[in-house]
Order: structure tokens, then sequence, then C-alpha cells
């Protein structure tokens, strides 16, 4: 899954080369220098306006799949035509990108924490075109763009003055749940959330809904330097101060606006609050010892301004005593983030001789945390931040005899739970790694490598056989680690005796069913919790795909049309009992047939 930081930043690029670029840009999923043998086909067509039928011209064209495995681009001409070569079967969504249009980014899911591609598809397709792509016959369609609603308005000074560059946000209000708006991966639709040289903004391409308005200053914190990135002028804010539109300070103070299709709705102007500016100070320290960290890096943000991307922080950085301290910051709550230092080495102890101690000795890591923080009409010193020190696992990868080293293998930590997020990561360098910080508790240790089959790129090399510790099943069992424990002499072992299947999906007269979501996930609930084995594989013209994996039973699992990305772990459990079960041996090369009756 994407991160969000690097999600923006893909948006950003995806801009500026299609300005660049005079021709199509296809990106590929896939780094490899064999060419996959899997079957393409081309996508041409026109875009047109759906109120009006004029044509879209000039515009970036974009063949979406999500989750994010790749996507084809072109341009539409002065007649809205384009015309993108060499697609691969797959469903995806056209992307036309241009001001004041609907596009998926507008339904994504921007926050800290929740993978960039998380959206409603029912909702999405509702509004977006949706193709089936079967890699084999050549498509022509009428893509119908959707002009979305447009909010505009002007921001002031509490004096009465213009607010020149000043930050607004939209944001999307479903029930209790409120989700900072992208409009688009357009430099207009990024540029449409800054005031103009007259306080003026004009925000469009909002699909129907409920949605508040907010806006803050830029450059509050004199030490930040967002010159020295040009781009980062569009995404970073520093305002710890927030205005919602209805002149309050709070989401439950904001007023909520209603957008329709093509509507516009003008003077929602904004006075910039008014705050009396406190100091906050402390330091950040050791839980065990009360060592003092330096060099943590702390951010503090408005818990009014939600985990949304772009949201008003500011950051510190501690002194060689941990020491942190944070001025001009408003009255509110706040959460104060702290990233622990990377390299965070203890002192030797007293008496010891440091020129003893082994140089590959593993240096002690802590683990970032979260804290809050109330600021109620004074200053605030002595705030003492506690660190807990992460464990350190570490051990070999072992690969096949004469096995060709030609790609990598990621090894994960993952704490106990329904969903499991990656604590820790790390890439196998030299048939080594080390995890660190791990969080204390119980953990699950998996591997993945990206080692790819010379005779066909779709299909894996190697997989994970065996993760032990002295003979200690890791692959299906959790590990217990305690704060500060270093665990060594991991093993994992790589096989490339896979089994390997043709997988066809037709309906009840044996017709194949081209261009459909296919699941196959180890029939083990443990493997559920990893989203990164719930990526589903789509037909192609024939109804197959092709799979490799560790020998053993699996699910095959068809998914519906308008079931969300990324699957879960609570999908997979649904569509279990209705399965279809099968078994690949090592050395499987076979084709199996699933028959659907609907």
């Amino acid at each position: 899954m994407l991160p969000v930081k690097r999600f923006l930043w893909l948006l950003l690029l995806q801009s500026v080369l299609a300005a660049l670029s005079p021709g199509q840009t296809p990106k590929s999923a896939v780094s490899s220098s064999v060419e996959p043998p899997a079957p393409r086909c081309t996508v041409k067509g026109r875009v047109v306006y759906d109120d009006n039928n004029h044509p879209v011209r000039r515009s970036n064209v974009t063949l979406t799949q999500l989750p994010d495995r790749g996507e084809f681009s072109s341009a539409t001409d002065r007649d809205g035509r384009f015309e993108i070569h060499g697609v691969p079967a797959g469903v995806y969504f056209v992307v036309v990108d241009s001001p004041g249009l609907i596009t998926p980014y507008a339904f994504m899911k921007f926050s800290e924490g929740v993978p960039a591609e998380s959206l409603d598809l029912k909702e999405l397709k509702e509004y977006c075109t949706q193709i089936a792509v079967d890699g084999t016959n050549n498509i022509d369609i009428t893509v119908r763009a959707r002009r979305g609603g447009a909010i505009s308005g002007k921001v002031t000074y509490s004096d009465g003055a213009i607010a020149v560059n000043a930050v607004l946000a939209v944001l999307r209000k479903k029930g209790n749940q409120v989700t900072r708006v992208l409009t688009g991966a357009n430099v207009g639709a990024m540029l449409s959330f800054h005031t103009d040289d007259r306080g003026r903004y004009r925000i469009s391409g909002l699909p129907p809904g409920d949605y508040l308005v907010s806006a803050s200053e830029k450059n509050t914190d004199p030490r930040a330097n967002s010159r020295s990135d040009p781009f980062s002028e569009l995404f970073k804010n520093d305002a710890l101060a927030v205005s919602f539109y209805g002149n309050g300070t709070r989401l439950t103070d904001a007023v909520t606006l209603k957008v329709d299709l093509g509507s516009e709705l003008s003077n929602i102007d904004i006075v910039l609050s008014d705050a009396t500016p406190h100091t906050i100070s402390g330091s950040v320290i050791a839980k065990t010892g009360g060592r003092a960290v330096g060099g943590a890096r702390l951010s503090i943000r408005n818990q009014e301004q939600g985990d949304w991307f772009t949201q008003g922080q500011q950051e510190t950085v501690t002194d060689s005593e941990g020491r942190w301290i944070f001025s001009r910051v408003p009255d509110g709550t706040y959460t104060v983030v702290v990233e622990a230092p990377f390299d965070s080495a203890s002192p030797p102890a007293a008496g010891d001789d440091k020129d003893d101690k082994p140089a590959s000795a593993p240096t002690r890591k802590f683990l970032s945390r979260e804290a809050e923080i109330n600021v109620t009409g004074s200053d605030l010193s002595g705030v003492a931040i506690e660190l807990v020190e992460g464990a350190s696992i570490s051990g070999t990868v072992e690969f096949p005899p004469q096995a060709e080293r030609d790609g990598y293998v990621m090894v994960y930590a993952a704490s106990e739970g329904e969903n499991r997020a990656r604590d820790s990561s790390v890439s196998a360098f030299n048939g080594t790694f080390v995890l660190e910080p791990v969080r204390p508790g119980k953990i699950y240790l998996t591997a993945e490598s990206n080692f790819i089959d010379s005779r066909d790129a779709r299909l894996q090399k190697y997989y994970v056989k065996s993760i032990t510790l002295n003979g200690m099943d890791l692959l299906h069992k959790p590990l217990t680690v305690e704060s500060g424990q270093s665990v060594s002499n991991v093993r994992i072992v790589l096989s490339s005796d896979l089994g390997r299947a043709k997988v066809q999906l037709v309906d009840g007269g044996g017709k194949p069913l081209t261009a459909r979501k296919l699941l196959m996930v180890s029939s083990d609930p443990a493997n559920w919790a990893f989203s990164s084995r719930l990526i589903p594989d789509v037909t192609d013209a024939m109804g197959t795909v092709l799979f490799s994996g560790a020998p053993g039973d699996y699910l095959v699992i068809v998914l519906g049309p308008d079931e969300a990305w990324p699957s879960s772990a609570d999908a997979v459990r649904s569509h279990s009992e209705t399965a279809r079960h099968i078994t690949l041996q090592p050395g499987d090369n076979k084709t199996i047939t699933v028959a659907l009756d609907r």
C-alpha cells in the first residue's frame, strides 16, 4: 500500500511528467529486464463533457488500476480523442485530470495510517468511468466527463486586510466522518487550495455531498525553510490555528455546505481568527533509565485539523540534552508526534572501555510515540515525553543452491492483531537482515521476495519456505519480544519449488469470464491479516490468470464489482465458506477451471 506522502508525490510527478512528455507514459509495477508475455491491447476513444457533449481538449487521460499496480496515460487532442497502447488485462478507471472535472482522487481517503487507495468503489463508479480490459480485444469508448461543484470566496484577517497565499482545506462530511478532499493531480487543482493576490480562492471538481471549508495562514514558523524544496509549497503548512467557514475554530462550529453537480457556491468567506500565542517546552527521555534522547524529531498539530494530509504542523529537533521547545502555539488540544533518532547509541557504562566493544554491536533504538498536550491560556514547561526502547531481530536469508540473486527480499515485523500493521521492515542485503526497532509484545515475522521467473515476469521465482528461530516455527506462530531485547539467529529459507497454476474462470455454460477480479489467498486464516497477500488479479480474454506460490491449500475468491479496495481479512472471511478450494503441490504446473453459477 502506498503511504500518503509518497502517493502525493506520485500525483505531483504524474502532472509534471504529463506536461513534459509529448507521448504516452506507461508505468509498470514490475521492474525487470524480462518483457512479460501478458497479452496487451489498445484503448482509444473520445472524452466529452457530460452536460454539453463538447470535447475535453488537451487534457491528460490515464488508465489507473487500483490498488496501485501501474498506469498508462496519453492526452486528448483538439477533438477530445485519445489513444493508449500496450494495456494489459485489468479493470481501470479512466482519469481525465482537467480542472473542474470529478476524478477518483476526490474519493480517496488521504489520512495518515490509511492506505491512499482506500475508497468506496460503488460511489466512485457513479461519477467516474470504469472499463474492463481483457488484454486482447481493443476498446473504443466515449468517456463522459462530469463537472463537479465549486466553492469560492475570500479569506481576510480580522482587521479586514486580505489574506494572500492562505491555505484552504475542503473536508467532505459523511455521517460522523470527515475526510479532506484532493480534487485532482493537475497543477491547477493543487494551486486552487491557496488564495491569490486578492485573497480569493475557487475550488472546483467536487463530487456531490456535504462539505466543510477551513483556512489558515502559511509561514507562521520563521524557523521553517520550505524554500529549499520548490514543490513543498503545494503540500506544506505550518499553521497551528485554523478557521472554519462560520468563523469558528472548531469542527463543531463549522457550517455545512451542500454541493451538487455543476453547482457554484460563492461568497464562502472566511475570517482568520486572532490567537494569543504561547510557548511549550520539555524533554524527550528514555522510559528505562531516564536518559536524554538527543536528535529526536518532534511535530505538533492541532487536533481540530485531524490527521489529513498537509495538516498544519510545526517541527523541531531535541538538542543533546533532549530538550525541545515550540513557540507561537495558540490555545487548543495538540498531538505531538516524536520520531526517534535513526541512530541513538547508548553511551558506555562507567568503567567500560568502549574500544573493547565490537563495532557491529546493535545500537539502542526507540519507538516513536504520540502525546496529547492541552494549551489553555498560558505557557507550558517541563513536559517530559518518554520513549520506549524497541527490540532488535536479526538473522539470515538462505537461497536455493545456485540461485540467481536478481531481486531482493523484504523482511517485516508486524504486531499481533486483526489487521497487522507492518511496524518494521528492512531489505535483506548479502543474506543478512536487522529489524529495529520492533514493538514489544507478540509479533509476526513475514518475508516477501520480488524475484521474477525468467520464463514469465508475472510469476514468482521463490517463496518463503520457513522462518525459524532455533528450530521454533515463526512462519505461522508469533514471537514474543521485550523492550530492549536482541533476538538473533532467525533463519529465513527461500525455495524455488513452487506450485504454478493457470486458473480459468467460466460461467455455467463454460464461457470464459473476462476482466473479473480474482483473489488467490492461502486457506490459513493467519495469512489474511497481511494486506500484501490480498491483492487480486484480473482475468484476461480467455478468463484466465496465472498464479504461483508456496505449496499448500488456497481459496479462489471471485470479488464483486463494487467490493472496496483494499481487500480485508473480513472480506476474505465472508467469502471463505463459498470459495473454491485448490491445492498446489511442489512443482505443479496445471490448469484449474472454476465455474460460476452467476
